[in-house]
């Protein structure tokens, strides 16, 4: 991923939904035996059985989490918060990589609805910190929900969606992102998610031309077919990549 554009949902969306971790909480509301089943599976991607919050990671092989490629030493790690400084550095870096492509967009940039979404309930993180210098130089905010969660529906399968991919421009081109991207892939199968989905606007040409090269996304069938979702009338498009506990909608 190019350090000048992202996946994500910032700025003013009129497909911003509601907090999902509130939804899952309230499974009990629920009542399609299949919606029941989703909402299980992201409550147990989200928590321990003692209800504290899950660290995805812990199973994931330590050669997933660190990227020694192309003179870079990166090392990964996993919150579910961020912390005062990371808040601040991922901010300003996802504001100054994004803040044009939504000005240029139907939407706009808004400082106080994207502080709003990465301190939300739900945020998950994985940041990439220079093992040389000590740095912070990239970042990947995901959650864990169902498909029509981008157009406010609970419905559809279980999806790891990636609301933003950050990299620092001086470590951008290098394949940072796309293992990031990887590891996000690794995480979603252990979890049991059904699919990888990274909603990326229209006008942003680097993050299109990224998910392009990846292999396995296309866009979403599903928004397409059941929800009518139109990538013009939104103004982003969803990629998603099936995996193999995937099935077909």
């Amino acid at each position: 991923m190019n350090g000048g554009c992202n996946n994500t949902k910032g700025g003013v969306s009129k497909s911003k939904g509601k907090d999902q971790v509130e939804t899952i909480v309230k499974s009990k509301a629920m009542q399609t035996s299949g919606l029941n089943s989703n909402v299980l599976t992201l409550r147990n991607a989200l928590f321990e059985e003692d209800g504290k919050d899950k660290d995805v990671t812990a199973t994931i092989a330590p050669i997933f989490k660190a990227y020694k490629r192309n003179d870079l030493d990166i090392k990964l790690h996993f919150s579910v918060k961020l912390s005062k400084s990371e808040f601040k550095w991922a901010f300003g870096l996802t504001k100054e990589h994004m803040e044009q492509v939504y000005d240029d967009s139907e939407y706009g940039w808004d400082d106080e609805d994207k502080g709003k979404e990465l301190k939300e309930d739900g945020a998950r993180f994985l940041i990439a910190r220079d093992e040389t210098t000590g740095k912070l130089v990239g970042f990947t905010h995901f959650r864990f929900t169902v498909q029509g969660e981008v157009l406010q529906e609970m419905s559809g399968e279980t999806s790891l969606f990636v609301w933003d991919l950050q990299v620092e421009s001086a470590y951008a081109r290098k394949g940072l992102g796309k293992h990031m991207l990887k590891v996000l892939e690794l995480i979603a199968a252990q979890q049991k998610m059904k699919f990888v989905s990274v909603p990326v606007q229209n006008a942003c040409s680097i993050g299109n031309a990224f998910l392009a090269k990846v292999a396995g996304y296309t866009p979403d069938a599903y928004l397409h077919e059941l929800l009518q979702f139109s990538a013009e009338e939104e103004g982003f498009q969803v990629y998603s990549k099936e995996l193999g506990a995937g099935k077909k909608v």
